[in-house]
């Protein structure tokens, strides 16, 4: 079980979108089927479900460059190898 994410190799799919805010992780996590929490610890959300078939998962990383790495860090070590960013759009542009 990785330290900072406390999430097992089967718990996390070798697909994962990063967005950044934990909020925007519940979203995109609503959108999976079949989507269960595997982690909460220390705010470090972590979904994984179904889209389209395919196992995915969904990890905030929080705000900033050294908690991103920490989470990636984790998943990789847990088992995820293709990595997503998801960002919001940027202010005045189409939705």
């Amino acid at each position: 079980m990785e330290f900072h994410i406390r999430c097992r190799a089967e718990d996390v799919s070798r697909y994962t979108f990063v967005p950044g805010d934990p909020d925007r992780a519940r979203k995109v996590a609503s959108n999976l089927d079949n989507a269960r929490l595997v982690n909460d610890h220390r705010g470090l959300l972590v979904f994984t479900g179904q889209l389209a078939g395919v196992e995915m998962t969904v990890a905030a990383t929080g705000m900033g460059g050294p908690t991103a790495a920490i989470v990636l860090e984790d998943a990789d070590i847990a088992k995820a190898a293709n990595f997503a960013a998801i960002t919001p759009p940027k202010r005045g542009s189409a939705r």
